[in-house]
């Protein structure tokens, strides 16, 4: 089936929205590199009826093999009979009687963590993956890590498991020096700086990062960190102003997508020492735009690094502000890890990460 044409159908309820992070942006980047990729392929965005109040979110992709249209769980015979695979690319995937169905799960937090997760929440996800498991042909992971850690919770026959991982937009990678600046003035960061990019939350560990900089001599750049406030924010609001950081860190809230590569590479370094990931994509980022990136020794992280990040303990704010001074103050060290980190950058691009997935859809139909 590999040289087959296929009609695929892909649920793009994640799509739905103004700020786009984490899974939404993995769908957005996943399905533009199949229409670069599969011409010849007709693929269908299928967007949950849910979905219909953020009618203006919806993205279309403006090419002749694509189409947009709306399902709902129970009540989707007529998507079923013009779609040969169906893909969940958000860990969900409807009912489509013998419709062969695809679905990725990105990672698995809120089985492992008492932290993150409530119980009734957690055994809310326990339900949905075993249903995932059961009635998924093949389930895709971004990280062997993320794979390993749902199948330690819901054994899968690894016939039916595949790890692809997430890759590099096209467009991150040499940043036309002008047009950085332009943006960085536009959002009102310093001249030098660190990044910090995620969701502000616990589980980025964005409160242990704050008393990294508190450790660390004024002089140190400021610590700039985009991203929406999530669960947890409230903690590093609270550490912002407990360890009286003032203009030693800046909040700058959803950076849109357009302007992440001139962050990125306007920043002294990427600070990435996640708790849990299950992949990462802004180390990979990072070290497209030639930014050193410190990153933690947990989750996904050294998997998606591939050697070309410093990895520090993530529970311990003292090794966190030490990892930042080394990446400051080690010339040789940021240049090994610049050289470093655009080679294994230059080895995950969205555009493989398409051609991987869309092999797994003519397997599936097979």
């Amino acid at each position: 089936m590999a040289g087959t044409p296929l009609r695929v159908g892909i649920d793009a309820s994640a799509l739905a929205k103004k700020e786009r992070t984490g899974i939404s942006r993995y769908v957005l980047s996943l399905v533009e590199a199949l229409g670069r990729t599969a011409p010849d392929d007709r693929f269908t965005l299928c967007y949950r009826l849910s979905r219909l109040r953020r009618l203006r979110w919806f993205h279309r992709v403006r090419k002749p093999n694509f189409s947009t249209r709306l399902f709902q769980d129970g009540l989707a015979p007529f998507l079923a009979r013009s779609v040969d695979v169906f893909h969940g690319p958000d860990a969900r995937v409807p009912r489509l009687g013998k419709v062969p169905l695809v679905a990725t799960v990105h990672d698995v937090f809120s089985l492992d963590s008492k932290e993150f997760a409530e119980e009734g929440f957690r055994e809310k996800k326990r339900r949905i993956y075993a249903d995932l498991a059961a009635r998924a042909r093949f389930l895709l992971f971004v990280s062997t890590y993320s794979r390993d850690r749902f199948l330690s919770h819901i054994p899968v026959e690894k016939e039916r498991v595949r790890v692809v991982p997430e890759g590099v937009e096209p467009g991150f990678g040499d940043v036309d020096p002008k047009a950085a600046a332009d943006a960085r003035r536009r959002l009102g960061v310093p001249g030098e700086y660190l990044l910090f990019l995620g969701q502000v939350s616990a589980r980025k560990n964005a409160v242990r990062i704050l008393e990294a900089v508190a450790k660390l001599p004024g002089s140190t750049p400021p610590l700039v960190l985009a991203g929406p406030r999530k669960h947890g924010s409230e903690e590093v609001l609270d550490a912002y102003h407990r360890l009286g950081l003032g203009p030693r860190a800046m909040f700058l809230g959803h950076v849109a997508d357009g302007d992440l590569a001139a962050l990125y590479a306007g920043a002294s370094a990427l600070v990435f020492p996640s708790l849990d990931e299950g992949f990462g994509l802004p180390v990979l980022e990072a070290f497209a735009c030639g930014t050193p990136v410190l990153a933690s020794t947990a989750g996904a992280l050294p998997e998606t690094a591939g050697g070309a990040a410093l990895l520090v303990d993530p529970l311990s704010a003292d090794a966190i502000a030490e990892g930042i001074a080394r990446l400051l103050g080690d010339a040789a060290l940021r240049t090994s890890l610049v050289a470093k980190g655009r080679a294994r950058a230059a080895e995950l691009t969205w555009d493989g990460t398409a051609r991987r997935t869309r092999a797994v859809y003519a397997e599936a139909v097979a």
